[in-house]
């Protein structure tokens, strides 16, 4: 039997603990659009959501080759 699993959803600190990195850092990467992510907030100041599957593809596109 197979189904479907909600992908999980993190803010900035947590991305930026998860990544080994600082918050700035993670950012950054979303300013740059390095790290994919999505504004939910509904006032002037950002409240970034990125989901593990995003943070996983950023994580193996930083990993040394």
């Amino acid at each position: 039997m197979s189904h479907k699993t909600k992908d999980c959803e993190f803010g900035v600190k947590e991305a930026a603990r998860r990544l080994g990195v600082t918050e700035d850092e993670v950012l950054l990467s979303i300013q740059t659009g390095q790290l994919e992510a999505e504004n939910i907030s509904m006032g002037t100041t950002p409240l970034y959501r990125i989901t593990s599957a995003a943070l996983e593809h950023f994580a193996s596109s930083r990993a040394p080759k």
